[in-house]
């Protein structure tokens, strides 16, 4: 990539934009935030999800004492 530039000492705002999407950082950052923040509560309710199915597995003692049988063979 060639920017057809001689000399980088001058004033850069003379040149104009440098690179692409100027002015758009702000808004890639809060799509960053959101979407990492989706992420967590998306994987809060999955973990949620699978503690719940095995806390009704396991919360008898027949199911409790199956696992603990396998455990030990």
């Amino acid at each position: 990539m060639n920017a057809n530039i001689e000399s980088w000492n001058v004033d850069l705002t003379s040149i104009g934009p440098i690179y692409p999407f100027v002015g758009s950082e702000l808004f890639f950052t809060y799509c960053g935030v959101l979407s990492w923040l989706l992420w967590h509560v998306i994987q809060a309710r999955a973990e949620g999800k699978e503690l719940a199915e095995r806390q009704a597995k396991y919360s008898n003692s027949e199911g409790l004492n199956s696992a603990l049988d396998r455990e030990q063979t």
